[in-house]
């Protein structure tokens, strides 16, 4: 799976779900995609993800206020 900015995000939640719900592994590529799991679906993610940021990109770091920002990264950068 694989997707940029948003679409990265919705690659990293399908790779979970087929990680750890559907127990099928797989690859995850993202591309300045923001943080959207919690620590504990971070913690058991099930899937390969690699996720690669280019300095100055903001939406990797990007904080929701409104939430306490709760999300964290899983995978390698």
């Amino acid at each position: 799976l694989t997707g940029h900015s948003l679409g990265g995000a919705l690659a990293t939640l399908a790779g979970w779900r087929l990680g750890v719900e559907l127990a099928r592994p797989c690859r995850v590529v993202t591309y300045g995609a923001p943080a959207i799991l919690n620590p504990a679906a971070a913690g058991e993610y099930g899937a390969d993800l690699v996720r690669f940021v280019n300095d100055g990109d903001p939406v990797p770091g990007l904080r929701w206020p409104r939430l306490d920002h709760p999300y964290v990264h899983a995978g390698r950068e």
